[in-house]
Formats: C-alpha cells, sequence, structure tokens
C-alpha cells in the first residue's frame, strides 16, 4: 500500500524471513508488522498502532462509514455506498460528504475506470476497518445489504446483456467483479438465503461465459445447487434453480464437457415443464440442440431447435426466435446446405440487428463468414470474420475472439499463409486455456487436418516457432495481428 511504516516494519522482517514468506503472511499483516523502534512513539512501534491512531482521530460518523466501507471487495461506486453504508449514525445524502473527508485524510483512494468515479480502501485500511466491524456486532447486519445491492444489480443488468448496451453493463460486472464474488459467497453462507445464491448464479452466466470466467462461473452454479437438493426434505423446484441449471449447463458446454451439459439441462427443462415456464422451456430446448449439435447429432439437433423455435414463436421472444434460428443454420451448413444456412443465418442477423444484441450479431457474422469459406469467396469471408472480430473486441468476448482467431487462421492456411495461421492458431489456443473453453468437438476434424498441412508446409521447427510466438502474444496483440494486412 505504500505505507512508510509498513514497508520499513516489513523491511526488518527480512532478517528472518525471505520475501515470499512475508508476502504469504500479509493476509495478517498486523501480527506481522510489529518490532518497530522502541525509542519511536508508540504509534510507530507496530502498523495496527499507526492505524489506530488515525482512526482516534476521526469523527464518529466518519468512523462508522470507514467500517462499512470495509464490505467493499475491490472498490464501490457513490450509488453503492449510498445503499450499503446508509443507518443509524449516517444518512445517504451525507455520504458523499464523509467519503471527501476520507479521501482527504488519505484513508481512502478515487479512481477513474470507465467514466465512473469509483473508491476504494488501501488493503491494509481494509483489512483494519473489518476487523473493527466483527467486533462492532454490526458486520452481519452491512453483508446483508451489500449483498442485496449487488443481488438487485445484478437482477437489473440480466436483460441488457442481449441489448445494445451490452458492452457497458458486462464492464460493470468486470469492475463489480469481487463484490460480486462476496455477495455469492455471503449467500452460500450458513445464514444465506439458498434462493439468493440462485438467482445471483442466473443472473449472472452470461457474464461469466462471455467474458470467460467459465469455470469459475461453474463452480459457483454447481455449489448454489448443491447448497439445496433438488427432492426430498427442503428440497427446491422453482425457476431459479432450473435457470441456474440453465447457466450450469451452458458453462460445462463451453468447457466441452456435453454430457454434464446436458444432464444440467434435462434436470433444468424437467423444471420448467413442471411449473409451466414457456420461455425457460424453448430456451433449455435450444441449449440442449447445441449440446447434442456438439457431437455431430443434428436430426436430434434440427428437432430440439424446431420445438424451440415454434414455442418462441407463439410467445412472440424475438431474441429467442434469432438464436433458434441461427441454431437451424448450423444443422443446415454441417450438411452442406449452404443456401439454407445463409437465409437461416441472414433471418437470424435482421433480429439480431432490430433488437441491438451485439454478441448476437457477431455470432451471425462469423457463421456467415464460414458459409463464404465454404463456398470459396474468401474475400467475403475475411469481411465478415473482421466485422465479427471487431464486435467481439468491443464486447470483451473472450471465447468468442478465440473462435474469430481460429477463422482467421483457417482462412490464412487456404490462401496460402502457413506461417499466419500457425501464429493465431498459437494465440487462440492460448486464450482457450486462459479461460478453460476447448474447442467444440465438431470443429476438431477439420483443424486438425488444417494444422497438420500447416506444419508440413513450415517444417516441425518453424512450425513450433510460429506457434510459440502466437502463445505468446496478449489478447490485443492477436487481434492486431489478425485485423493487420497481413499478406494472405
Amino acid at each position: 500500500d505504500g505505507i512508510p511504516l509498513a514497508i520499513e516494519l516489513s523491511a526488518a522482517r527480512m532478517r528472518s524471513m525471505t520475501v515470499e514468506e512475508l508476502g504469504n503472511r500479509l493476509d495478517n499483516r498486523f501480527r506481522l508488522l510489529t518490532g518497530g523502534s522502541r525509542t519511536a512513539l508508540p504509534r510507530q512501534q507496530t502498523l495496527r498502532a499507526l492505524i489506530d491512531w488515525s482512526y482516534d482521530l476521526l469523527e464518529e460518523s466518519q468512523k462508522a462509514l470507514l467500517l462499512w466501507l470495509s464490505v467493499f471487495a475491490g472498490g464501490w461506486t457513490l450509488e453503492a455506498a449510498e445503499a450499503v453504508c446508509s443507518g443509524d449514525l449516517v444518512e445517504d445524502w451525507e455520504v458523499l460528504d464523509l467519503l471527501t473527508a476520507l479521501c482527504d485524510k488519505s484513508l481512502i483512494v478515487v479512481e477513474a475506470q470507465g467514466g465512473t468515479t469509483r473508491y476504494r480502501l488501501l488493503e491494509t485500511v481494509r483489512q483494519y476497518s473489518r476487523d473493527r466491524l466483527v467486533e462492532s456486532g454490526e458486520a452481519e447486519a452491512v453483508r446483508e445489504r451489500h449483498q442485496a445491492f449487488f443481488l438487485a444489480l445484478a437482477e437489473e443488468a440480466r436483460p441488457h446483456l442481449t441489448g445494445p448496451d451490452q458492452a457497458q453493463w458486462l464492464d460493470r460486472f468486470e469492475y463489480e467483479h469481487e463484490n460480486l464474488r462476496a455477495a455469492l459467497e455471503a449467500s452460500l453462507s450458513e445464514a444465506g438465503a439458498s434462493s439468493e445464491s440462485l438467482r445471483l448464479c442466473g443472473a449472472l452466466h452470461r457474464f461469466w461465459e462471455i467474458r470467460g470466467h467459465v469455470s469459475e462461473g461453474r463452480q459457483w452454479c454447481e455449489r448454489a445447487l448443491g447448497r439445496v437438493p433438488a427432492r426430498g426434505w427442503g428440497g427446491e423446484r422453482t425457476g431459479e434453480r432450473a435457470k441456474t441449471l440453465n447457466g450450469a449447463g451452458l458453462l460445462a458446454y463451453h468447457q466441452g464437457d456435453y454430457a454434464s451439459a446436458r444432464a444440467f439441462y434435462e434436470e433444468s427443462l424437467a423444471i420448467f415443464r413442471e411449473i409451466g415456464d414457456r420461455r425457460g422451456i424453448a430456451n433449455t430446448l435450444n441449449n440442449l440442440g447445441n449440446v447434442v449439435c456438439s457431437q455431430s447429432d443434428y436430426a436430434s439437433t434440427r428437432a430440439f431447435c424446431e420445438e424451440s423455435l415454434a414455442i418462441r414463436r407463439e410467445i412472440g421472444d424475438r431474441l429467442g426466435i434469432a438464436a433458434s434460428l441461427g441454431n437451424l443454420g448450423i444443422v443446415a451448413y454441417s450438411q452442406g446446405d449452404y443456401a439454407s444456412a445463409r437465409a437461416f443465418y441472414g433471418e437470424s442477423l435482421t433480429i439480431f440487428r432490430e433488437i441491438g444484441d451485439r454478441s448476437g450479431i457477431a455470432e451471425s457474422f462469423i457463421n456467415l463468414g464460414n458459409v463464404a469459406y465454404s463456398q470459396g469467396d474468401y474475400a467475403a469471408a475475411r469481411a465478415f470474420y473482421e466485422e465479427s472480430l471487431a464486435i467481439r473486441k468491443e464486447t470483451g468476448d473472450r471465447s468468442g475472439i478465440a473462435e474469430s482467431l481460429e477463422a482467421f487462421a483457417g482462412l490464412a492456411a487456404k490462401l496460402g499463409a502457413p506461417r499466419q495461421a500457425t501464429v493465431l492458431w498459437g494465440a487462440a489456443e492460448a486464450l482457450r486455456e486462459e479461460i478453460g473453453s476447448p474447442l467444440q468437438q465438431e470443429e476438431q476434424a477439420r483443424y486438425d487436418q488444417d494444422v497438420a498441412a500447416a506444419r508440413q508446409a513450415l517444417g516441425d521447427d518453424a512450425f513450433a516457432m510460429d506457434w510459440a510466438e502466437g502463445r505468446a502474444m496478449t489478447m490485443e496483440q492477436a487481434i492486431q495481428y489478425a485485423l493487420s494486412d497481413v499478406d494472405f
């Protein structure tokens, strides 16, 4: 945190421990960082004494706010502080003035993120304040207000994750990720309500999917589902459970775990049928179509997607209609019916554009690019791929970006540029490993064939060097490389 006394006390500990050992113990810094000069003022002999001295100088309302703010993880906005930290000692309209006073005393750090002012505590101050909050007996009440605020935020954001403001809401979730994790952890505690953890997972799974938090998101979903059994004493057969099962299935699907994905979806579908949720039934049928399509069972895929489409047309779910049409396009494409695939993709794209679903538009573009590629129109394929990748960069869709890099690599290989293809494959592989989302099963055969041809063209040594070059790229560098005027 840059606190001079903390650095001095840490340096003194270096006589008896390594840097790594010291770093591993900093979560208990108030016991670790002691032993200052015995001739110094008492507040300069331990880190705890220093923060005690600063805290004792505060007014009562400032003390109260400082302790309450320790419930936040990774920072907060003014709106969040007003909702979570107002109470008997502090009115919501007082929060801004008190924040300013604490900033003036260097207890709070102010930062600008995404055009919004955010505040955070130095970790030393947060640990100190958290300990005192627990001692005060108010910790549980403040955690409940924190959890309620972020549950409401997650549910408010949910419909925006498929609209024109998708990127801004995804960014907001990214800024609040630590707070959302804290809210989830609180909801899964012994005192938490099981429905709240399910509601959070139901609202967050699309964020986890798009931004590449696939393994983490699945773990949260499975913890929430495991907290209360589906049947038996205390069991739940609710819409919240069905939505979380759908989220777990989606994330398992992206991990290539098709057996688990199907099991999650089938339980979700059974619950939606029991409670008569037509939209949920249609969503789950379409998702089941994705799973069986990845296993090349196109007859079952068509059946699932056509049933889903019929329900979505009946209830007027335009976003769902576009998704089902896109899946039917994938079936047609996989069976070599490029004319039908182009028609399905085109109709899907029109609806996604009308709604403003940026991720859906990007998916439609890459699908149309694949049709153009398969028909030998490589200029059109590249144009579609470029539009798709630009949108995925805008929305931060890391799984989609990996797919786009692989599409560019396949095009480069086809056009006689094996080096560029190999660099892009290496970059995509590293990104997929980072997010825990392997290549889909039905794409593996063509991928392996293209990679083998590039290796033969380059030779083993050059191929390995080019692949390593791609793996070493950042995601931004790989995107720039794919979109640059590389000669292929």
